[in-house]
């Protein structure tokens, strides 16, 4: 939502994607995304810890 944000604030583009209620409805569409998605990765996180990152060998 920041990025889009952004977007709305920033200098003008072209196209559609840039299009302020393209931009208005990805931002609605994220915020209720993430407020879904929130308990259950929580839920993931406390059941089955920290996932492990790996760092690639050089």
């Amino acid at each position: 939502m920041a990025y889009q944000f952004c977007n709305l604030d920033g200098p003008p583009r072209s196209g559609a994607h840039w299009a302020a209620p393209t931009i208005v409805l990805d931002m609605g569409l994220s915020g209720i995304a993430d407020t879904v998605m929130l308990p259950y990765t929580g839920y993931h996180q406390f059941k089955h810890r920290n996932i492990p990152i790996r760092h690639k060998q050089y």
